[in-house]
């Protein structure tokens, strides 16, 4: 069994405000050392369940986050960026699931450090007229490649998401989220406890897991977080304003949205 881990840090058990999230202080440091550890719990009852391969892509902002030297040896890491899928670089057909560590709700919506893709970037991104995080962007693309996700960690404002595209789906809770920087965390021995177990369990039901698939042409109506960006965007190709705010744009599919969305962050980064 072939396993992909996708590991995002706002998800993480833990963590709860911006500071943690950004490099350059201690907070994130430490935030650094959960992400890695809860990033083991994964590896760890994978390889309970029969995994023989793993690959690790870091997935949050630099993606240089994980403690590589700290990581098990049993699994490979992929980290930095720019890479062209990102959250699910290094994905082919040749994975059998897929486990996502530390994901977040999307922007707009109840949960902790909630957001979609760039904070800089997106207020809300639809597809086909609904309105998905990184959960469903990323797990789509995952389904364009035939390969299920078995496993989201994070609050609980997550897991009432991601059940409306993957209702077999398991979810290890790691926090309750009462506030956008504010939760009630479990104590990461625990935490680390139940991703373990989640993550056997998810992978003895492999066969019964279902693929996520967003079906091209895609109608994508991406609501932007200023008019300067905006104004940026509108340059690329395909690109119909629609709104101050507001850009359209017509997909093949969901690996060409992908890159669409990932050249728009790289521009608001650059941009603010």
């Amino acid at each position: 069994m072939k396993i992909f881990i996708s590991a995002d840090i706002e998800g993480i058990g833990g963590v709860v405000q911006g500071v943690q999230t950004k490099v350059g202080n201690g907070d994130y440091e430490k935030a650094r050392i959960l992400m890695t550890q809860e990033v083991n719990a994964a590896i760890d009852g994978a390889l309970e369940a029969g995994a023989k391969e793993m690959v690790v892509n870091d997935s949050h902002g630099g993606m240089r986050n994980l403690l590589v030297e700290d990581l098990r040896e049993e699994a490979t890491v992929i980290c930095g960026k720019p890479k062209k899928n990102s959250m699910m670089a290094g994905l082919d057909q040749t994975f059998d699931a897929i486990l996502c560590i530390g994901y977040h709700p999307m922007a707009k919506h109840d949960g902790t450090l909630s957001h979609t893709i760039s904070g800089y970037a997106f207020s809300d991104i639809q597809i086909n007229g609904k309105s998905y995080g990184e959960s469903g962007i990323y797990g789509a693309l995952a389904g364009s490649f035939g390969v299920p996700v078995v496993l989201f960690s994070g609050d609980d404002a997550l897991e009432m998401e991601v059940k409306r595209d993957f209702p077999k789906v398991q979810v290890a809770v790691v926090k309750e989220n009462i506030a956008a920087n504010c939760a009630k965390c479990m104590h990461p021995n625990k935490a680390r406890a139940l991703i373990k177990e989640k993550v056997k369990h998810a992978l003895k039901e492999l066969k019964n897991m279902e693929l996520f698939q967003l079906k091209g042409p895609l109608d994508m109506k991406i609501k932007l977080n200023s008019v300067l960006i905006t104004d940026c965007v509108e340059i690329i190709p395909r690109v119909n304003r629609v709104s101050s705010d507001t850009i359209e744009y017509i997909a093949e599919d969901i690996q060409e949205g992908v890159r669409l969305l990932n050249t728009i962050s790289a521009m608001a980064r650059g941009l603010m």
